[in-house]
């Protein structure tokens, strides 16, 4: 099951600031580990996996002061990466809702919900949440960073 926190830390040209972050189970459902398998399309940086928002992206909203992060993937994206697109439920046409989560966020926090893109760790049985956190702030692991919004149809 995804789940929703604020990292501090988990970009370094803000080192202080919470960053919304995105966990996903690699041993989870099925949209948990399709998340987990966009590491295979994304390009290297700086101890990062980047996503090109042609491939996936991520939405955020903010109701009442809670915030959801939702990750959707083009179907070609997903047939790709031999994810079965079916398993997930319908997103726009061409695409699929892989996972989503939401958390409440503070007034100081609310700044950070128009970021331009999600921090996405993904946890597993032999690295639990917590410790694939730590993980990715010592430089140990690499998370995703997916872009926010959905590209423009060309």
């Amino acid at each position: 099951m995804p789940e929703l926190r604020w990292v501090v830390g988990g970009d370094p040209e803000r080192p202080d600031v919470p960053e919304l972050t995105l966990l996903v189970d690699a041993d989870g459902p099925p949209g948990d580990r399709a998340v987990v398998r966009l590491g295979d399309v994304g390009h290297e940086g700086d101890d990062v996996l980047y996503v090109l928002a042609t491939d996936a992206w991520t939405e955020r909203t903010l109701d009442d002061g809670v915030v959801t992060v939702g990750v959707h993937a083009w179907e070609e994206t997903l047939a790709g990466l031999d994810v079965a697109a079916d398993e997930l439920p319908a997103s726009i046409e061409g695409a699929r809702l892989l996972a989503s989560a939401s958390l409440p966020a503070e007034p100081e926090q609310l700044a950070a919900v128009n970021d331009e893109a999600t921090l996405v760790i993904p946890y597993d049985g032999e690295s639990p949440a917590d410790e694939s956190i730590r993980q990715v702030l010592a430089h140990e692991e690499w998370p995703l960073i997916i872009s926010n919004g959905r590209p423009e149809a060309e």
